[in-house]
Parts: C-alpha cells; structure tokens; sequence
C-alpha cells in the first residue's frame, strides 16, 4: 500500500482524503484527513477498517481539508473506472482490481503536476478511450483503496493491486481542449409530478421508471433513463427531477455529500450531444466543436421555454459562453492589465474576477488576445508583473492556453478581402487550424477598424463578422473601447454606455458593458461601472485596486464612498493582498 500512495502523490505536499462507506453510504465520522508526506505511515494501518467497510481515497492532493475543486493542489496521475474490460490493454502504470470480477480502477503516472482542469480531461479522455465509466472523470473521484475489502459482494472480496510500474505519460494531445460535459442545477425546480403530466414518455422510459434494477446497475440504469429523457425531449432541468425522484427510490446515491454531482454528471452526458456520436467511434475524443446551424425552426409562444437551455455564465451576470463583453476606458487606465487579468483568471479557473463569480464548468478556457496598441513589449510589461505570483503550473498553463498577437502595424478587422494577409481570413484560418479557443479579445475596437468608430459602415461590418465568429466557432468576444472626450459638464454627470465610442451599433449585440475609471485623487483605485446588465447584487460597480503586481482586485469599498473631490477629501485603503504574495 505504501508503494501505490508514494508513487500517486510523489514528494508533492498537501492532504490526502480516506473515506468508509458502509451499505454505500458515507459512515458518520468516516472522513479521515493525512498530511502527506509528513504523516504517509497512518495510510498503512488502512487495513485494519478493511472488515468494518468499503474504504475509498481521492486520487488527488488538498491544500486544506476540503474536498472542494478549489482546494485541489493537483494530481500526479490520471484514471479510469473501467467496469467491463479489465486491465488488459490499457496500458496504465498501475491497476487496482476492485472486487468485482473483470472491474479495475486504472491510474496513469503524469510526468509532471497536473491541473484540476487537466485531470479531469485527461480522465474524460479516458473514459472515451476505453469504455470506462462516464461519471468517474472527476477531480474529487473517489476510488478503492487496495489491500481493502469490496462488501458488495458477498462474502467480500480482495481490492488489490495487479499491475504496478514506472512508466509516466505527458498530457495527451486529445486531451488539450476536450469538452467535458457539465451541467448547473439551477435553484430552483419544478415538481417531480408536474413534470410527468406535462411531457409525454416513451414507452421504454415508462417502463425503466416501473422497474427498481438490481444493485450494482443502477448507476447504468439511471444512465440510461437520462439518455431515453433526452431522447422524449425533456430539458435537462425536468430530466434532473426525475432522475432526483427516481434516485430517492432506488437509493443509488441517496444520502451521499455528492448527489447533487452525480446526478449532474449524469445529466451532463445525456445532453451532450457529441458523446452519442462517439459511442459508435470511441477512439475519437470529444473537442470544441463547430456548431451547426439548424435552420428555420420557429417557435409558438408557450413553447420558447420548453427545452431551452439555461445561459451558461463564464463570469456571472458578466460574460457567458458565446456572448459579447465591452471594456470602455479612457487611454492608459488599465484596460489592457484589467482584461489580461480577466483572461488569465478563466484560463486558470481562478474563484472570480473583480469579486463576480467564475463558473468554467470544468472547460478548460483558451483565448486568443488581440494587443492592436501595444506591441510584445507593452504586452510582456504586463505579463511580467502578473507572473511573479504565479507557480510554475499556472505559467504552464497560461503558455499553452493565453496566446497574443501584439502589434502596432495595421490589423484591420473591417477589410472584407479573402486574399493572403487579410486579418478577417487569417484568423478564420487560425481558428480551423488550432481547435479549442473558446475566447477572442480585440484591444481595441477602434484600432481593429481602418476608418475609426465614426464610420458606422465599417463598424457594423467589424461587429457583424465578430457574430459570425461567436456563432461559427463557439467564441466568446470581449471588446475594449474608448469613450468620447469628455465635454465641460462631465464631473457633473456618470458616464454611460452612449459615451462610448461606436456603442450604438454595438448594444444589440452586447451581454455587459463596463466603463473603468480613476477614482480621484487616490493612485491604485479604479472604479468599474457597470452602463448595461447587472454587476453584482446591487446592480453597480466595485472600486478596484491594482497592486504591485498590475492584478487589479476588487475592494470592499463601495462607489457611494469613493471619492470625487481633493486627495485628501478620503482615504481608500489598500484591502487587497501585497504584491509578494502568490496568487492562484
């Protein structure tokens, strides 16, 4: 047992999490914590809860004891829960046999710490690759710890390890990019029964809900009831009920901390549209996809809300996938550092950005950012400073998934020529070519466009080929603009969303709009002012600060409070971390 967890956590530092379940349900109290490595030998008297129950671990290191996503410091390994072909042919640097015959838990060595993000893509992969089981790809996965006991047959068999070697693997190339499936139960849901009387199941649906499986089915039984719901043409909120209700009866995952997860994750691969396509070709991993158009398809009016997706928010209230930001501010006062810093939080899957949450939902963000008025120079001024709080990890990651085009020469967005050296065909080209973005910044606007933002012409063209990239590709896009001059009467009135450059043309098209602004007489802080959707609860802005590092952090001062007059009229204090401080 000592030689599995030493080659699973390596010299790394953190907390390794054991679990006992009885009946497959948590035992009160079950949870034991292990600071490892300093504390690695309590994992050797595991066996002695061998008898008492089935004895779980996560496959993964906690910088806390907590089994959030957020407290994950990264995994040395990737894994699978493959319930049908056993160990043969998967190639894996180690193999548990889990007590049930023909069933292993597969674990493959990484040369290097990985993410959470790249675990559980490389885990999805491996769940395509080799028939594993769907819902096993994540972070927090708990599997059977060898030298134990598998209770759900009877008498209990051995869980032990069958296979053991040195063998390490870099990140697969399939697995940069690949969507894993996901699913956000909302707050609030309808009825169980609501929903039954409203939709109308097929017979096969009808009679997997009449039926209770056997024990050791149900996680395929409860599969495969989502999969016929999607096919009956429920939303994924309405199939989330009855899974819930079904579950409650069958006891597959009632009383479980994660129920919410499985369910979702349940829901997640049901509704994913191209995991049905690769049930026929499993050597064919799931990428970021073009989407197709589907025609004309209108739509009555009781019906727009039947099936209708729920908006998938990047930053809440913010940004969601596919839609369209604006960043207004005047020359120099921070944009390009505040939309950088943005980029690089949803590449690492940080908490949130400016206090407002992040909700990647495990896709791994990649982003192509367009510096029309900087060169690499400016660009790595910025860069530079960020990095000083960042671990090797993070600069890894935001290499392969953060990648500039800073130039000063002319990058024109609005030039309708397909010929070489057209900026609209090169970055189609791009796109084709390197699969997976999911972001493009243009900073900024008016330097994209070869007549400025008073041409209405050329604006509109640039924005309605922006559509077609967001439509095309799955793109989300963030704009940085500048606002007009300001006229005598400014310090009289807050700027709003017509007080920016080519808006007009723009705001049918825009999910949010902020302008960011100096906040008087006080070096540092910056007022970000929403002037179109919601920004945080009370519908205005936050007063950021930027440290010594150009991360601008959002503060608990309030705009009421800021002030507008003399230097010495306020002071604001610098709430924020000091610039020595590491960042993730």
């Amino acid at each position: 047992m000592s030689e599995f967890f030493d080659k699973l956590f390596g010299d790394s530092q953190g907390y390794v999490c054991v679990e006992l379940f009885r009946n497959s349900q948590p035992v009160q109290g079950g949870r034991k914590w292990v600071q490892w490595p300093n504390q690695k030998s309590k994992l050797d008297s595991l066996s002695k809860s061998a008898d008492r129950g089935d004895l779980y671990f996560r496959p993964v290191l906690f910088d806390k004891r907590s089994v959030d996503r957020a407290a994950v410091v990264g995994s040395h390994v990737a894994w699978a829960d493959v319930d049908s072909a056993g160990s043969h042919g998967l190639g894996a640097s180690l193999v548990v046999a889990s007590g049930t015959p023909g069933h292993c838990h597969a674990y493959w060595l990484s040369d290097r710490l990985l993410g959470a993000s790249e675990t559980e893509s490389w885990n999805y992969l491996n769940c395509l690759l080799h028939g594993a089981d769907k819902g096993g790809w994540d972070i927090t996965q708990l599997l059977r710890v060898p030298n134990t006991l598998n209770h759900k047959t009877d008498p209990p068999t051995n869980v032990s390890l069958v296979e053991c070697n040195d063998n390490r693997f870099p990140l697969p190339d399939e697995a940069v990019g690949i969507r894993v499936p996901h699913y956000n139960k909302p707050d609030i849901l309808p009825n169980a029964n609501t929903v039954l009387e409203s939709n109308a199941l097929s017979e096969r649906t009808t009679a997997l809900l009449s039926n209770t499986p056997e024990q050791g089915h149900r996680s395929s039984a409860l599969f495969e009831l989502a999969c016929l719901l999607s096919e009956d043409g429920l939303s994924a909120n309405d199939a989330y009920v009855i899974l819930d209700s079904v579950d409650q009866q069958w006891g597959k995952f009632t009383g479980r901390f994660d129920r919410d997860q499985r369910l979702g994750e349940c829901i997640a691969r049901a509704y994913q549209k191209t995991l049905v396509l690769l049930d026929d070709e499993p050597d064919k991993p799931v990428v970021s996809t073009i989407p197709e158009s589907r025609g004309l398809q209108p739509i009555g009016w009781r019906s727009l809300a039947k099936n209708l997706p729920e908006v998938k928010w990047l930053i809440k209230d913010v940004l969601r996938d596919s839609g369209m930001l604006m960043l207004a501010g005047a020359s120099g006062v921070g944009k390009s550092q505040l939309s950088i810093g943005m980029c690089a939080r949803l590449v690492l899957g940080a908490a949130e950005w400016a206090g407002l949450p992040i909700t990647t939902g495990g896709v791994q963000q990649k982003i192509l950012y367009l510096s029309l008025e900087m060169d690499q120079h400016g660009v790595k001024y910025t860069t530079d400073h960020m990095s000083q709080v960042l671990n090797e990890e993070s600069l890894v990651l935001l290499e392969e998934n953060l990648v500039f085009h800073a130039t000063l020469e002319s990058y024109k967005l609005d030039n309708t020529s397909r010929g070489k050296g057209s900026a609209r065909s090169e970055l189609e080209a791009y796109f084709k070519e390197q699969p997976g973005f999911t972001g493009l910044v243009v900073d900024t606007l008016g330097s994209a466009t070869s007549k400025g933002l008073m041409d209405e012409v050329n604006v509109r063209s640039t924005i309605d080929w922006l559509k077609h990239l967001r439509g095309t590709y799955g793109l989300w896009i963030t704009l940085l603009a500048h606002p007009r001059k300001e006229g005598n009467d400014s310090k009289r009135k807050e700027l709003t969303i017509d007080d920016i450059y080519g808006s007009q043309l723009q705001q049918a098209d825009l999910d949010s709009a902020f302008i960011l602004s100096k906040v008087q007489g006080q070096q540092g802080f910056l007022k970000l002012q929403n002037v179109k959707t919601r920004f945080g609860p009370d519908g205005h802005g936050v007063i950021l600060r930027r440290n010594s590092n150009l991360w601008l952090e959002k503060t608990n001062q309030v705009i009421s409070e800021a002030p507008t007059g003399k230097s010495d009229d306020f002071d604001l204090e610098d709430d924020s971390f000091g610039g020595e401080k590491e960042w993730s």
